[in-house]
């Protein structure tokens, strides 16, 4: 799996993946175009733990495999991967969508291209901010921003609709990667079990 993940991520100039942006009629088509793009990602993960690293910019890709390499500076530890690990976080974004209820075009002053989304995981909502970067003629992840404060969930209606709605993927329990980790043991992290979908 992490073979398959550094091939994708150094094939990614050889292989266009994502929506092909074309010029926009006005911001709702622009905003469609980006909000395709982040479809195709969410699709991509299937039943897995990562979307595709097709649909990320290089800068992150470059980013992700630094830190996974990194990563093995960590204490070794029984049953703990941390490259594994480390990739599979960085290409993450998506796992906690299940249902998207809307979108808009973030404010572009600092010049860059973001969307705005209302999500929701295991009916649990929150707002997602998607950066994008034209790559290759491809609309690419740049950044993400999450927000699952009391303020970003005040959109969200039991009566709404989703927009599009995708298979539910697990997300991974990481507790030990945090505790066992040097700077967990340097701190005295004591992170519990997680199940986000836990009532």
């Amino acid at each position: 799996m992490i073979q398959a993940l550094v091939l994708f991520a150094l094939g990614v100039g050889a292989v266009a993946v994502g929506a092909d942006p074309s010029p926009a009629s006005g911001q709702s088509g622009f905003a469609s175009e980006l909000f395709k793009t982040f479809v195709e990602l969410r699709r991509s993960i299937g039943t897995k733990q990562h979307s595709d690293p097709q649909f990320f910019s290089r800068k992150w890709l470059e980013s992700s495999l630094r830190s996974a390499l990194d990563d093995t500076k960590q204490p070794d530890r029984p049953g703990l991967n941390w490259t594994a690990d480390s990739l599979l976080s960085s290409f993450g974004l998506g796992v906690a969508v299940d249902k998207i209820y809307s979108y808009s075009l973030v404010d572009q002053s600092d010049g860059g291209d973001k969307l705005a989304l209302h999500v929701t995981y295991c009916e649990r909502p929150s707002s997602l901010i998607v950066g994008f970067i034209n790559e290759d003629g491809k609309w690419r992840v740049s950044t993400v921003q999450y927000d699952s404060t009391e303020k970003a969930k005040l959109w969200y209606r039991p009566e709404l609709l989703p927009l599009v709605e995708f298979a539910h993927v697990d997300i991974r329990d990481r507790s030990r990667y945090l505790n066992e980790s040097n700077l967990g043991v340097a701190v005295g992290l004591d992170v519990n079990p997680h199940n986000p979908c836990a009532t």
